[in-house]
């Protein structure tokens, strides 16, 4: 892993590459756990911390919208401050003194992570719960997506007409809307907001 460039980078989120991904893991790690640590929080925090950065950058890579205008050190680094920031405010530790440990202090550039990391948060929310329904539902909610007529609809999954497909559609997306409201990490982003 000598040189770390956009492409390989995007490559490897895009095909996978485990061996590649854990290697950049294990490379720029160490400075996060230190961030982390000098700011009350422990190992365990610092991994789930990785992690999270890792997945806003893995969702940035599929809706091409990853741009590495630094190292990527820096670039993940980044990430995981303002996350941890995040946390910080939420678990309402006031009076606590942030250290930095690079100097990144761009506070647009941190709105903007914030902003992906919730966005990030909605979207596995959907994903879990989603992927949760019925396999009738999951398929219907996806041709509705798809914007595929009710009549087309009621034929492929074998319903009695299009009304009793418009009427599970809203059956199915109501289960998935309740579902995600009653998730903990759900309640806990509403809270911050207000």
């Amino acid at each position: 892993m000598s040189l770390i460039t956009e492409e390989s980078i995007i490559r490897a989120f895009k095909e996978n590459d485990n061996l590649f991904l854990s290697a950049l893991y294990t490379k720029c790690y160490p400075v996060i756990a230190r961030y982390v640590s000098y700011n009350n929080g422990d190992d365990h925090d610092a991994k789930d911390l990785t992690q999270d950065a890792f997945m806003i950058i893995f969702r940035k890579v599929k809706n091409d919208e990853f741009e590495l205008t630094s190292s990527f050190k820096t670039y993940l680094y980044s990430i995981c401050k303002n996350l941890w920031l995040k946390e910080l405010r939420r678990q309402r530790n006031s009076g606590v003194t942030i250290m930095d440990l690079e100097d990144v202090e761009d506070e647009e550039f941190y709105k903007s992570f914030e902003n992906e990391h919730t966005a990030n948060t909605k979207y596995f929310l959907f994903r879990l719960h989603f992927h949760n329904l019925t396999e009738q539902c999951r398929q219907l909610i996806r041709m509705s997506l798809r914007k595929i007529p009710y009549e087309e609809i009621s034929v492929k999954l074998n319903l009695r007409n299009s009304e009793t497909a418009r009427k599970l559609k809203f059956r199915c997306k109501s289960i998935l809307i309740n579902r995600i409201k009653d998730d903990s990490q759900y309640k806990e982003m509403y809270e911050e907001e207000k």
